[in-house]
């Protein structure tokens, strides 16, 4: 009996905790719906994909651009009267699940952008997020972001 304790130990280190394929996949089908409410222009379901927690954070560019949830959903709220067009891409995206219910998510991005007034502009750097499943969904619970900049040689 004690050998089929050691052996059933064993087998439980063996085993990982959680899928880590099957949170990455979901993750990247979260992220896909993201990518086409966002290109949809769609700010109020684009919004949904944020996590409402009091750990919300999000940073671009060394500035803290959202220190909450309800600043982020304030901003959405008016997006709709600024642009007219989106076209966001995502390369290169990194998944690494760290729990059944935690991963990080890194990948550089591209958007082309038309104000209501048909001036066009692009966006483009790197974004770094930590995502987690809350009531069976993914949702951003703090990102990061930055555009690139001439550095000096070192």
């Amino acid at each position: 009996m004690r050998n089929a304790y050691l052996l059933l130990a064993l087998f439980s280190l063996a085993a990982p905790a959680f899928a880590q394929s099957s949170v990455e996949a979901e993750v990247r089908a979260m992220l896909e719906e993201y990518v086409e409410a966002t290109n949809a222009v769609d700010w109020q379901k684009v919004a949904t994909y944020y996590a409402d927690d009091p750990a919300f954070r999000w940073i671009e560019d060394g500035e803290v651009r959202y220190g909450s949830y309800d600043e982020l959903k304030q901003t959405f709220d008016g997006l709709d009267q600024m642009f007219s067009e989106v076209a966001m891409r995502l390369i290169d995206t990194v998944v690494i699940p760290l729990g059944s219910d935690a991963a990080e998510v890194s990948s550089l991005f591209r958007q082309e952008v038309k104000l209501v007034d048909g001036t066009p502009f692009t966006i483009e750097g790197g974004i770094s997020m930590t995502v987690v499943r809350r009531e069976g969904r993914w949702l951003f619970l703090a990102g990061h972001t930055s555009s690139p900049r001439s550095r000096p040689d070192l």
